[in-house]
Parts: structure tokens; C-alpha cells; sequence
């Protein structure tokens, strides 16, 4: 075989399974294997992949992944990939796809079942359903061809699934597959097959009044979903069951292999009951299935994950692969009392081989020996369950090709990986659709289906662990008047642990699976665990753990490392560690007990202290030039080389950042959270995360009023109002600067005086007026001036320069952007200089000076990309846009105008959007596009009147004139020339009145025309 499908995508390249990386690749890949055998078209192809809309590149991408897809596929008998006119046609052998290997057994199994021969049926089936690893084609991007394969694979996996149940219940092995085919009708309720199966084997299972309720809910379902009564056959089998129909009677239970074969365990304990998801999982334990060597694998994570129930439903899924049977045993590793010693076990399995107990070897050694010899020409499954060490597996490990160990622990257990040649898979939490499904499984499709968003709150709040879905479903189905938003309002109050128990039940509780691995720790690992629970955010790093603990950061890594093994740490990136947030409330819980409230602040107060020197320095890195109050601690050395690498901290951390704030802001530090806020509002502007500036810049506020210190109110206020302003809520915007002057000018903060002043100004430019703009800002300058601070003059220079240009001054508008220029990189701000560049680049285009405008807004974006100022990127791009406008480069600037939509739209910046749309309207209009052209400036108009702009209005006002003129729509057109000309004339837009003017002539001079 050298493709399979049922799963991820894998190709055999001679040693391994091997994925494709590309994605669109894999789906060329794809098409060919489904139609294997015939041509397939090059246009066929870029259809199939990009739809009606490909990219000018497309057929040169589709002949690269060909030429790749030959590397991979190269055979030193055959071209398995031929070209064929316009097309390529893929050529395999029918035992090279999966899928043909699928079908030609479970084929031959049909012919049994159909001929009678049950037990040729129930080995062949397995054997084909054995090759599913998960969906059909899983990695590989949607396209029609796939989809249609996938969902006809779907459906035929689930016929031969109906028919080698039917098979086993046949056989007298209805006990064994009961609880797998309720799942299955749960899950496919309009098919009438598994219902029947599922009455037949409840029934012979001695639960007929289950199977006459089984019928109950097909018959509902059918006539609710379909309205239709159940087919003859199930209405039958219904009637057969009421009458205890004597043909129902089970059959003798037939034997998987002959009677004089040696003794067959079968120790798997039953199938778990409402086993759903894990589909991945399963098809990497399936790719795992002993060949040439025994087979070795570790199932790890924490508690309550469901590891034994992966094992377990597994086993069940392959047992026919081992036909020489199943032992198992719990080894107790993480259980009250003692592990189970492997001489135990070894006694235990030699007498289920068949052993007489007189002679099982005392020693360990030669009863290891023994246990080999016997399964040295056997298949069995050995199930090793709750191992805490690979001492404890290691003479349980057989040496026969045939056999596969699958081993269950919440520690990784290295030794066996290293040593043993163990394979380990670590086990995470369910899917949030996986956790969805196993609620609906234990509670009822139609409950959860009716609650769905209560029911998704339920599956959050249990953390989409298993065994506390497990425990929700148990607790809600057991108290009666009991609903799941009943549940959830109990869960949500607090003390979670405490609600996930059964009563009566003292193993039924997440807090006693937490209490068990918790136990086993030794007395650090315990210490330094529960200090993590103190931790507000989602991840943390080394360093953290080291400042909460006061230890040396080689020795936190040590304990990090074995808090990971035994699964109570998880680390999802290589040094960025996390708690389960069911793990983290338990650590908390233990810190609480351990811990005195001294040592427990004590250490919360080292971690914001870390964050806040930390977020000093990445501030003094990544943008000195913004404005900050003086800082509480500086840093003896910065930990960051540069700005790239202080980004990338601020980057990592920046959900633990948010939640520090919140945290202190709540919890009685407020000195913190409104330092903190004040420490990362240049970051947050530089990347416009909007949510977490929203929520820090609040939290800042609320805190540096409850502190009472009117320097953080007057920070706090200056970071509310710079966020109101790239969110185009001007009035909002102008009030926050405001109070944020008048407390700078209250407590002599002369640096947020002047802030202050040149934001108004700005906003009074956004809003059309200019005069008052110019004020301000020549104010802001002043001041910047007496001060003597270079960077904030650069940027009052620059606020000016941007007010001239406005007024169509451009001399006076070059001049105060070159001197801006060059105090920007005089204090080495490049975010500055980048965006100076920007305003230089139109100011240049406005004069004609085309190449030179090219030049410096080229230049401004090269730096804008280096330093991760998204949201200048996209304000140079519109301006770019509008320069190879005019230079007759159309469809380059329409790439990069409809770049800066997208980039305003993912920032929210209303005014970028409003101005991006614009040029790329006049890119549609330049290009002859008229009617587009208009849609765009509509667009534009609409969000320009949102955000309060009107020089943004009167820019897309003239412009839509403009293309409503080019469309004969002379009425409209004319009007909103005229009261565009009438706008920019009252505000001073001398560059817009113009345009206007030139419009307002041409209008004239095409209807003097047309008369």
C-alpha cells in the first residue's frame, strides 16, 4: 500500500508514512486518487481547488505541485504520474490506495455473510473497517470531488459497520457490541438498521423492555425528523419482541478460535458506555498494529483524560487482530494503597495462559521468561492500565512480533520511550465538539441539542475533560427537576471541584483523581505546583515559576519538567508551560490549605512585580518614544537584545499581561493594574489588539480611581481616548483627552499636557477643523520644546505638516514632515520615521513628484513590516495604492488597496477603512469600473459619516460624484459635487475643493456636450 485516506492523508515514501505539508497539494493528490485510472483536467483542477475566482498564478501552482507530487511519488518500475494532453492521470495498483483495499475485503466479507459463513464475515469486515484512522480525506482542504468522496466513504464505512454487527450478534455476541451499536444509533437516529440490531441484541441481552424503548425512540425520531412510520422489517422485529418470539432466542455463543487452541484470555473490561471523538487517536493507534516487530505504546495525561477509555474501546475495536486474546491489568500506579508489583501480574497472566499456580516461578526474572516463551508465537493485546514507572511494565513486556503492549499512565514515562523503543501518545482534553457529542451521548442528542448554548457553557466550564463531562451528565440525569442550566448557574458560583462529585460515590469526583497524582509528587514538585495556582493567566514561563517559588531558574526547571511528566503541567510550547484551568482551581485550592495568606500575597506580589520590570524594559525596547509615566521599577539590565526581541515577550505574554491587570485591578493592587495599563499602551496601539486595550485601558481606569492618584487617571484617560480614536469615535475621543489635560495640567504632567494637546488637535483635524488643529498642535509644540523633548516635537511637527497638507499648504506641509524626518531618526524612532515617510510619500504625489513619492512610501513600509506596526502598514498601503494610481501601475495598487481594507477591518479602524475603500474605489474608477467605483465610495461615504470624519467625506463624496457622473447618473452626481465643493470650502480643504472643481468642470462640459 502506498496511499491512505481513511484519516489524514499519508504517503509511504519507501521508509514511513509521511504527510504532505501543502495543503492545496493535498488536495491535487486527492482528486487523482479518486479518479485514479482516468485523466483529469488542468482546469479541472484549479476549479476543484479555487473555484470561480483562481489566481492569475494558478495553472504555474498546479504544474508545481505536480512536479513535486512526481518527486514523491517516483518508482524505479513505473511512472505512476503521467501527463496526458492538458491533464495528468495517476496510475496505482489496486492494493496501492486504502481505500481499494477497503472495499475488496469488506466485499469478500458480504460474500461470506451473504453465504452464511458468519465467522469468514466477522474477520473479514474487521479486518477492512480495521484501515479507518479517522474521516475520509481529513486534512485535505474542501473541494466538490472530495466532499462528495468523502461523504459516499462515510456512508458505505457505516454499512459495513450495520453488517458486521449484525455479523457478531449472529454469533452470539450481542453482550459484546450492545453498548457500541447504542452509540451508534444515537449518532445516525434515521437509520433503521442499527435500531433493529440494537432491539435484537438488548433483547438477547435479557433487556426487552430496553429494546421495546429503543423502538419507541426510532419510531418518535422517524416520524418527527421524516413523517414516516419505521419500515416493515424494525415494525417485525418490534412485534417479535412483544411476543417473545422464540426465533429471537440467541444462539449458542460461537468461539473466536478453534477448541484446541491453547487458553484464550479475554480480560478487556467492557467497552465504555457514550465513547465518541478521539478519532485521530484511534487512527494513530491503528497505524501502530504489530507487524514485524512487538509493538510498545504509552497512552499518557493527566487525570479524568480518558485513557483507559481510549485503551479500552480501542482493544475492543481490534480484537480481532489478536486472536490468541487480550490480558489486562490495573497495576494501581496512581490508586490508594500500593502499585501492583510486576511479580503479581506476571502470576496473574500466566495463570490466565493456562499456567497451572504450582508452577508459576517465584522469581520475577524467570517468570518474565516464562511469560515470553508462551507468547512468543502468539498475538495478544496487553493492556497495561495506571502504570506510574517503566519498572513496572518492563517484565511485562512480550517479545513476539504479534503482540501489542498498550500502556495507560498520567506520567510520560521517558524510560520506556527511550530505552524500549515505546511509542507515547500524550492524551489532551476532548474537543469542544467532541465534548458537545459526549454530553449529547450520556444525557440524550435531543436535551443537549435544545440547550445547545447552555449545554456548550456546561462542556467550558468541566474544561472538556471526560470524566468531569462524565460527572455533569451523571449528576443532571440523576437529581430529578435537575436542567443543565441548573447545572451550569451551580458550576458557574464557584468551587467547581466540589460540584463534579457523585454522592455517594467517594471515586466519582474529579478533586479525588487530582488528589491522587497531586499525592505521589515529591515534597517540591508539591510546593512549587501549588504556587502556580496563583498564577492569573493562561501560561507562564520558567522564569515565572522561579519568581513565584524564589528558586534558581535551573532548579524551577527541574521541578517543571517532572510536573509535566506526571501531567499536571502541560506544555503546549516549547517553554511556555499551563495548568488545565480544573487543575489550576485544584493548585489554588492546595495553596490555600498549605500556604498562609502572607506567603500566598508575598508570592503574587513577586510575579507582578516580574511582569511589571519585565514589561518595562520591553517598552523601553519596542517604543521609547511613546509616552509613559515615569516608571516605579526599572530594570538593573534589560533582558532584551532589541526591539524584535522585546516584541516577541510582549507578543508571548501578552494574554498574562491582560489578565495581571484585571487580576491586581480586582484583587487589591491597583498600583499595579494602572502601571501596568500605562506600561503597555504603546504595545497595544503598535498591534491594535483592540479587545485587550479595551479591557486593560478600563481596568487601569477603575484602578487608578480607586487608588486615588490622578497621574494614572490622567495615563488612564490618555489610553481610553487614543483607543476611542482608531475606532473612529471621535466625540468619545475628545472627552477622554480632555480629562486627561486637565488632570496633566493638575498635578504638573507636562509631558501629558502636551500629549494631550496634540491629540485634540488631531481630532479636531479628523473632524474638519483645521484652524483649531493648528492651534493645538502649535501649542503641543511649544511645550515639547520647553521640555526639551525631540520625540514629541517630531510628532507635534508632524501633526502640523498633516493640518497644512489639509489646507492644500504643501510647501509649508513638506516642510514640517522633512523637519519631523529627521528628529525622528535623531532619537531612532522608526516607527515614527516609517509613518513621517508615509505623509511625505502623498505630500509628493500632490506635487508630482511621483518617483519620489514611490520611493518614500516604499521605504516607509519596509520599516513599518520590521517593526510589526500593523496598524501603519495599512495606512501606507492605501497610500501606495493611491501613488501607483497615478503612475498607471492599477492592479498592483488595487492589490495593495484591498489589502489595507482587509488590514483596517482586522484592526477596526474605521477611519483606514473609510480611506482604504476610497482608493481602491478610485482604482475601480481609473480602470473604467464605474459602477464598482461607486459601490466603493458608498462604502466608504457610510463609514466616514459613522466615525465623524468629514475630510474623509468630502474626499469620497467627490469621488462618488465622480463615478455617478461616469454612470449617467447626472442628478446625483451633480448634488454631491456641489455640496462636496461647499464642505471643503468651509473647512479649508483647499487640495479637495480643487478636485471637486476639476470634477464640477468635466460634468459641465459633458453636458454641454449631450445638448
Amino acid at each position: 500500500m502506498r496511499f491512505r485516506v481513511l484519516g489524514s492523508m499519508r504517503v509511504w515514501d519507501g521508509v514511513t508514512w509521511s504527510p504532505i505539508q501543502a495543503a492545496q497539494q493535498r488536495a491535487v493528490l486527492a482528486i487523482l486518487l479518486i479518479e485514479a485510472g482516468q485523466v483529469v483536467s488542468t482546469d479541472r483542477l484549479i476549479d476543484e481547488i479555487w473555484g470561480e475566482q483562481p489566481p492569475s498564478t494558478a495553472l504555474a501552482t498546479v504544474h508545481g505541485y505536480v512536479f513535486r507530487l512526481r518527486k514523491l511519488l517516483s518508482d524505479t518500475e513505473r511512472d505512476l504520474l503521467v501527463t496526458r494532453g492538458r491533464g495528468y492521470q495517476l496510475v496505482i495498483a489496486a492494493d496501492d490506495l486504502d481505500v481499494r483495499t477497503f472495499e475488496a475485503v469488506t466485499e469478500r466479507g458480504r460474500r461470506s455473510l451473504a453465504s452464511g459463513d458468519l465467522e469468514s464475515a466477522d474477520a473479514e469486515l474487521t479486518e477492512g473497517l480495521a484501515l479507518w484512522r479517522g474521516l475520509p480525506y481529513a486534512d485535505v482542504p474542501a473541494c466538490p470531488t472530495v466532499a462528495a468522496e468523502s461523504t459516499r466513504l462515510n456512508q458505505t464505512r457505516l454499512s459495513v459497520l450495520e453488517d458486521l454487527l449484525g455479523a457478531q450478534i449472529e454469533l452470539g455476541r450481542h453482550a459484546e457490541v450492545v453498548d457500541e451499536v447504542a452509540g451508534l444509533a444515537r449518532e445516525n437516529p434515521l437509520r433503521e438498521r442499527l435500531w433493529a440490531h440494537l432491539m435484537l441484541a438488548l433483547h438477547r441481552c435479557g433487556r426487552r423492555a430496553e429494546a421495546l424503548d429503543a423502538y419507541k425512540n426510532a419510531r418518535r425520531m422517524l416520524v418527527d425528523e421524516l413523517g414516516i412510520e419505521p419500515d416493515l422489517p424494525l415494525r417485525e422485529l418490534h412485534s417479535a419482541i412483544l411476543t417473545e418470539d422464540p426465533r429471537l432466542v440467541p444462539p449458542p455463543r460461537r468461539p473466536r478460535v478453534s477448541s484446541s487452541a491453547p487458553a484464550v484470555p479475554a480480560q478487556l473490561p467492557a467497552d465504555v458506555s457514550g465513547f465518541t471523538g478521539r478519532a485521530d487517536y484511534l487512527g494513530q493507534l491503528n497505524d501502530l498494529l504489530p507487524s514485524e516487530r512487538p509493538a510498545k505504546v504509552v497512552i499518557a495525561g493527566t487525570a479524568g483524560v480518558g485513557k483507559t477509555a481510549l485503551a479500552v474501546h480501542w482493544g475492543h475495536r481490534v480484537r480481532n487482530h489478536f486472536p490468541d486474546g487480550q490480558l489486562y491489568a490495573n497495576l494501581c500506579g496512581y490508586a490508594p494503597g500500593t502499585p501492583l508489583e510486576p511479580a503479581e501480574t506476571l502470576g496473574r497472566f500466566l495463570r490466565a495462559l493456562g499456567v497451572p499456580a504450582t508452577q508459576i516461578p517465584s522469581d520475577v526474572d524467570e517468570a518474565a521468561a516464562l511469560y515470553r516463551s508462551l507468547l512468543s508465537e502468539r498475538k495478544l493485546l496487553v493492556l497495561l492500565d495506571n502504570a506510574s514507572s517503566p519498572a513496572q511494565v518492563r517484565p511485562l513486556v512480550p517479545n513476539s512480533p504479534g503482540c501489542l503492549v498498550l500502556v495507560t499512565s498520567r506520567d510520560r514515562l521517558d524510560g520506556l520511550v527511550a530505552l524500549d523503543g515505546a511509542v507515547r501518545l500524550n492524551l489532551g482534553v476532548l474537543a469542544a465538539v467532541e465534548a458537545q457529542g459526549l454530553l449529547a451521548l450520556l444525557m440524550g442528542r435531543q436535551r443537549v441539542v435544545a440547550s445547545e448554548p447552555v449545554a456548550t457553557r456546561l462542556a467550558e466550564l468541566c474544561g472538556h475533560l471526560p470524566l468531569a463531562l462524565r460527572i455533569a451528565a451523571a449528576n443532571v440525569m440523576g437529581q430529578r427537576g435537575m436542567t443543565i442550566a441548573d447545572y451550569v448557574d451551580l458550576l458557574s458560583q464557584g468551587g467547581r471541584l466540589a460540584a463534579l462529585q457523585v454522592d455517594g460515590d467517594p471515586e466519582a469526583t474529579v478533586r479525588a483523581a487530582f488528589d491522587l497524582s497531586y499525592a505521589s509528587l515529591p515534597v517540591p514538585s508539591r510546593h512549587l505546583f501549588r504556587l502556580l495556582g496563583l498564577i492569573p493567566g493562561p501560561q507562564f514561563t520558567v522564569e515565572v515559576a522561579a519568581t513565584l517559588a524564589q528558586l534558581p531558574v535551573a532548579e524551577a526547571q527541574k521541578l517543571l519538567t517532572s510536573l509535566v511528566a506526571a501531567h499536571l503541567v502541560e506544555e503546549p510550547d516549547r517553554g511556555r508551560y499551563g495548568l488545565h484551568d480544573l487543575l489550576s482551581e485544584y493548585a489554588a485550592a492546595q495553596a490555600g490549605q498549605a500556604e498562609t495568606e502572607d506567603e500566598r500575597r508575598a508570592a503574587t506580589e513577586r510575579l507582578y512585580d516580574h511582569y511589571q520590570v519585565t514589561a518595562v524594559a520591553a517598552a523601553d525596547r519596542m517604543y521609547p518614544y511613546v509616552l509613559r509615566l515615569p516608571a516605579a521599577q526599572n530594570p538593573a539590565e534589560s533582558p532584551f537584545a532589541d526591539a524584535d526581541d522585546a516584541a516577541a515577550w510582549l507578543d508571548a505574554e501578552r494574554a498574562n499581561l491582560v489578565a495581571v491587570v484585571t487580576h491586581a485591578a480586582v484583587h487589591g493592587s491597583p498600583t499595579v493594574a494602572w502601571r501596568l495599563a500605562d506600561t503597555l499602551r504603546g504595545y497595544l496601539y503598535l498591534r491594535m489588539h483592540i479587545l485587550e486595550w479595551r479591557t486593560i485601558a478600563e481596568a487601569g481606569l477603575a484602578a487608578a480611581k480607586a487608588d486615588e492618584d490622578l497621574s494614572g487617571q490622567a495615563a488612564a484617560h490618555t489610553g481610553l481616548a487614543t483607543l476611542h480614536w482608531v475606532q473612529g469615535k471621535h466625540p468619545e475621543a475628545i472627552d477622554e483627552f480632555t480629562s486627561a489635560l486637565r488632570l496633566a495640567r493638575q498635578v504638573g504632567w507636562a509631558a501629558g499636557e502636551s500629549a494631550a494637546l496634540g491629540n485634540l488637535g488631531n481630532l479636531h483635524w479628523a473632524l474638519g477643523r483645521l484652524d483649531q488643529a493648528v492651534a493645538h498642535y502649535r501649542d503641543a509644540l511649544a511645550r515639547h520644546e520647553e521640555m526639551g523633548m525631540p520625540a514629541s516635537q517630531a510628532t507635534a511637527l508632524g501633526n502640523l505638516g498633516l493640518a497644512y497638507f489639509g489646507q492644500g499648504k504643501l510647501d509649508l506641509a513638506e516642510k514640517h514632515y522633512t523637519l519631523a524626518l529627521n528628529l525622528h531618526r535623531k532619537v531612532e524612532s522608526p516607527s515614527g520615521e516609517a509613518r513621517t515617510l508615509t505623509y511625505l510619500g502623498e505630500v509628493y504625489r500632490a506635487q508630482g513628484r511621483l518617483d519620489e513619492s514611490v520611493a518614500a512610501l516604499e521605504e516607509a513600509l519596509t520599516k513599518i513590516r520590521s517593526i510589526g506596526d500593523r496598524n501603519s502598514e495599512g495606512d501606507t498601503l492605501r497610500a501606495l495604492a493611491g501613488t501607483y494610481r497615478e503612475t498607471g501601475r492599477h492592479t498592483h495598487g488595487f492589490d495593495l488597496a484591498a489589502t489595507a481594507v482587509d488590514l483596517a477591518r482586522v484592526n477596526s479602524d474605521r477611519r483606514l477603512e473609510s480611506g482604504a475603500l476610497a482608493t481602491r474605489a478610485s482604482l475601480h474608477h481609473r480602470m473604467g469600473q464605474y459602477s464598482l467605483a461607486v459601490d466603493g465610495y458608498q462604502g466608504a461615504l457610510r463609514i466616514a459619516h459613522l466615525v465623524g470624519n468629514e475630510y474623509l467625506q468630502t474626499e469620497a463624496l467627490i469621488g462618488l460624484a465622480a463615478a455617478q457622473l461616469r454612470t449617467g447618473q447626472a442628478g446625483p452626481g451633480n448634488r454631491n459635487i456641489e455640496m462636496a465643493l461647499a464642505t471643503a470650502r468651509r473647512n479649508g480643504y483647499e487640495l479637495l475643493a480643487t478636485f471637486a472643481e476639476s470634477v464640477q468642470r468635466e460634468a459641465t462640459l459633458v453636458a454641454s456636450a449631450k445638448d
